[in-house]
């Protein structure tokens, strides 16, 4: 009965077994050669609203809508990367995982919040800046 209750909701979710969608002959082209998109600036970041573990910054809904239909947000969170590398995560996840194409303003824009975000620069967000990052209560002292 669980593992039905399981499959019910990974079909609801989109990502059941199904075919792998028809990749056309003009595919969208690497984000090197979209246009430019207006890079995000650390300011940008507002540390006082985070949910699922996500800032808010410009680009987080983009990164839900793509991201999240899939897998959670702990996922992304717990991973800290370049932006190169997040990029070749995500071409990964379409031609491995079934991701369906995704513009490439609206991948830029995703890769920019990544980077800034969840990079490894000094333009990410500090662990310490995130609630998610460390436990802010005193540990059970019977663990």
């Amino acid at each position: 009965m669980r593992r039905l209750w399981i499959i019910a909701l990974l079909a609801a979710a989109g990502c059941a077994e199904q075919a792998p969608p028809a990749r056309a002959p003009d595919a969208a082209p690497p984000v090197a050669d979209a246009a430019p998109v207006d890079r995000l600036d650390p300011a940008q970041i507002d540390r006082t609203d985070v949910a699922n573990g996500l800032v808010k910054a410009p680009g987080r809904e983009l990164l839900l809508a793509h991201c999240t239909a899939c897998h959670s947000t702990a996922l992304i969170t717990q991973n800290r990367m370049t932006r190169q590398r997040w990029d070749d995560t995500i071409t990964w996840m379409q031609e491995t995982q079934r991701l369906w194409p995704i513009p490439p303003a609206d991948r830029a824009r995703i890769l920019d919040y990544l980077e800034l975000t969840q990079g490894l620069d000094g333009a990410a967000m500090a662990a310490a800046d995130s609630p998610w990052a460390a436990p802010r209560y005193r540990p059970n002292p019977i663990w």
